[in-house]
């Protein structure tokens, strides 16, 4: 019996590549793994909403960086899914997926990978500049009481705190937007960075 010839398609030279580096997974040197020994944690994990908010758990950092110039041993852990390694296993993830269609796409992958975190990032940003073309209005109405001496003076109160409720969380959400996005452009650029070095 003769065995039926099969016509395997080659990968492209992108799609080698990363099926090559991403099989195993990113190794940690001994040198890494000993530096982590004698970091902490990142606060941010177990925060909660309030100290996200305002970056709260981020303070023991900044007065001991007041107190003395900071070592190594001073700064947090990268959370687990900021590792290289691990940001390398779920993009690894969503190219073995991406691999099964006819023709594979590495922007789609990337799509599949960081860009929820994005799409979440964009919302905010949406709800920032709202407060930002709320806050003129505010100043107007502001003004209209000043010039009208027969508004009572609680409507003027409502108008300030309005207006200082619109900046207080338009830069609480404009910080949240940042890093979001500084984040997964980290994540983004650990990625090709151990791309091109593989």
């Amino acid at each position: 019996m003769s065995k039926e010839n099969t016509v395997v398609e080659p990968k492209s030279p992108t799609s080698a590549r990363i099926d090559n580096y991403f099989i195993d997974g990113v190794e940690e040197t001994d040198e890494i793994k000993i530096q982590e020994k004698h970091q902490k944690p990142c606060p941010e994990v177990n925060a909660n909403i309030l100290s996200k908010f305002t970056f709260w758990w981020f303070n023991p950092l900044m007065v001991l960086g007041y107190k003395k110039a900071l070592e190594m041993g001073d700064l947090y852990l990268l959370r687990e899914q900021d590792r290289a390694e691990n940001v390398g296993k779920n993009f690894a993830s969503s190219w073995k997926a991406e691999s099964t269609r006819r023709k594979p796409n590495l922007l789609r992958a990337l799509h599949v990978s960081f860009g929820t975190p994005f799409y979440l990032a964009g919302i905010i940003k949406v709800f920032y500049d709202v407060t930002q073309l709320a806050s003129p209005v505010f100043l107007r109405w502001i003004i209209e009481f000043i010039a009208d001496p027969e508004m009572d003076s609680y409507i003027g109160y409502l108008y300030a705190i309005g207006l200082t409720l619109m900046n207080v969380v338009g830069l609480i959400l404009i910080h949240q937007y940042f890093h979001i996005v500084m984040r997964q452009g980290m994540n983004v650029c650990i990625l090709f960075q151990i791309f091109n070095t593989s």
